[in-house]
């Protein structure tokens, strides 16, 4: 028992160590990646798990005067995962073989961002507002696991081979605050002084 407890300890410290002597132009595109998953997140935890399902789902029902928005936001989320999965092993393919992994991830990046900006003005399209939103969306889940794709195939290059756990563990730390706190400042303004609607708009924007 202690001969396992020593070997991890020995093993925590060769990690350690390792980390420490990067040099300081790999720390930099370390802590890059971290800072990605910080940002990225908040579209998983913000927009598919909050702002996306309830305002799509109300747009909906006020649309066609039914209480089926729910199963219509189902639809939308199933078709853009099937999308994604149809996509997502050619992408890997790509960025594995070919150099043009920062490209990639900057273009995937954007449409994300810019898309699930577009998600805001869907409530001034009136009844079309519910189709607005599906494709926004649907294009947005697209940019943001295609850049999940790419943002992966980064960590073989990023630190040697026993400081993958490590790596892997900081960036899904940074990724759930930063998620986590953007979600708690939707949540604020969710329950700020507007009216329901008013608060979706400025959340989703």
């Amino acid at each position: 028992m202690s001969e396992v407890g020593n070997t991890t300890t020995t093993e925590t410290f060769s990690v350690d160590a390792a980390m420490k002597a990067m040099p300081e132009h790999d720390k930099k595109a370390l802590k890059g990646w971290y800072w990605y998953d910080w940002g990225n997140q908040a579209y998983a935890l913000t927009v598919m798990t909050v702002i996306a399902p309830a305002l799509m789902a109300n747009l909906y029902n006020l649309a066609t005067g039914t209480q089926s928005g729910d199963t219509f936001y189902a639809y939308i989320l199933t078709a853009s995962m099937l999308l994604v999965v149809v996509t997502a092993p050619a992408l890997g393919v790509i960025a594995d073989r070919m150099p043009i992994k920062k490209k990639l991830l900057k273009w995937y990046t954007v449409a994300g961002v810019v898309f699930t900006a577009l998600m805001g003005a869907a409530p001034y399209f009136g009844s079309q507002g519910y189709i607005i939103l599906a494709l926004m969306y649907a294009i947005g889940t697209v940019g943001f696991t295609g850049g999940n794709v790419i943002y992966y195939s980064f960590m073989p290059y990023l630190a040697e081979k026993r400081c993958m756990d490590h790596v892997s563990s900081r960036g899904y730390a940074y990724g759930f605050m930063g998620g986590s706190l953007l979600l708690i400042f939707h949540l604020i303004i969710l329950m700020g002084p507007f009216d329901w609607d008013t608060n979706f708009k400025l959340a989703a924007i």
